[in-house]
């Protein structure tokens, strides 16, 4: 996974950009050409011999229209970038509501061989708070990313690694933000308590 830092700047700006043209037609043109160098970078990212073409591209649909899902780019050839609505959490001591930010989810699927070599981290695009992207994710140096965002909720990976295996990223992306959605007071890095209640100027 060697990509430039600029690659990955370049790519936060798609993201969470917009396209500018000097008129509708040359804008609509922009969009649809975006839209199938897209699809056909999915298809070829989620390549399975069990799944053809027609269904991978229902799946994307899908996937774009996931609850939580704001836009979705490529980092690279091997990474998918999935960018997330805010995520707010509930403190159960207090029943007062927590933002925790807006999410890049980074999913990895690489071809090794006769195997897939496949991951995920988070980034908080708001920042750390005290060092943590969320109370249930710490950090960690992922090579060529940077710093990023690690999950210590260890059940439901197992899970989440077959469908990553299997090009299955829309499953993968909604069981994550579920995760992203869940507080276990009893195994925080960071109390929920420390992030800012959600309203005012969060998120």
């Amino acid at each position: 996974m060697k990509v430039s830092v600029i690659c990955l700047v370049c790519c936060k700006y798609m993201l969470y950009g917009f396209v500018r043209s000097t008129s509708n037609m040359e804008a609509s043109m922009q969009l649809l050409t975006a839209e199938e160098l897209m699809l056909e970078q999915y298809l070829a990212f989620c390549k399975n011999p069990l799944r053809d073409d027609i269904t991978v591209a229902n799946e994307y649909k899908y996937l774009m229209r996931l609850p939580g899902v704001q836009r979705v780019a490529f980092y690279s050839r091997d990474i998918l970038m999935v960018g997330t609505h805010c995520i707010s959490l509930k403190d159960p001591e207090t029943g007062f509501v927590h933002s925790i930010g807006e999410f890049i989810i980074y999913l990895y699927r690489k071809r090794m061989g006769r195997v897939w070599d496949t991951g995920f981290c988070f980034e908080n695009i708001r920042g750390t708070l005290h060092g943590y992207h969320h109370p249930h994710i710490n950090v960690s140096t992922v090579l060529d990313l940077g710093d990023m965002g690690i999950l210590c909720i260890s059940r439901g990976q197992f899970h989440i690694y077959q469908h990553l295996r299997s090009g299955e990223m829309h499953i993968a992306t909604q069981l994550l933000i579920d995760i992203l959605k869940t507080y276990d007071q009893d195994r925080p890095f960071h109390g929920v308590e420390n992030w800012p209640l959600l309203g005012g100027s969060a998120c």
